[in-house]
């Protein structure tokens, strides 16, 4: 079975990506510097492997109810789906970054715990 474009989403769900995507580009991860009367914009950004892990173990501990052993052992398999899993220290050293901009929000899960179901209800 093929998984729906994003535009044939419900209504509710697109809506939802829309107003946290907006939030998330418009200034949660970019911090400005001003230097001289240049400005310029850092950002960092997480590599998929690491945010995938840790956004699947995060829904497997909070709505599936799993033990945090488990849901570990099965979030890794994202995080290596490369070849080559992370290091627990990259693990949490992102984990406190997704907290210091504000990535761990109610409304940013919110909408990844949506995804991860229609993906899942989708399979």
């Amino acid at each position: 079975m093929r998984a729906a474009r994003l535009g044939q989403q419900p209504d509710g769900l697109r809506l939802e990506l829309r107003r946290v995507s907006r939030s998330f580009c418009h200034g949660s991860i970019i911090s400005h510097r001003v230097r001289g009367n240049a400005e310029q914009k850092s950002v960092h950004i997480t590599t998929h492997p690491i945010a995938g892990e840790i956004i699947l173990e995060g829904y497997l501990l909070r709505v599936r109810g799993w033990g945090r052993k488990a849901a570990r052992q099965y979030a890794c398999v994202v995080g290596g789906h490369h070849g080559t899993p992370p290091d627990k220290s990259k693990i949490d050293e992102e984990k406190n970054r997704k907290t210091n901009v504000g990535l761990d929000s109610e409304a940013w899960i919110s909408v990844q715990d949506k995804l991860i179901d229609f993906v899942a209800d989708m399979s």
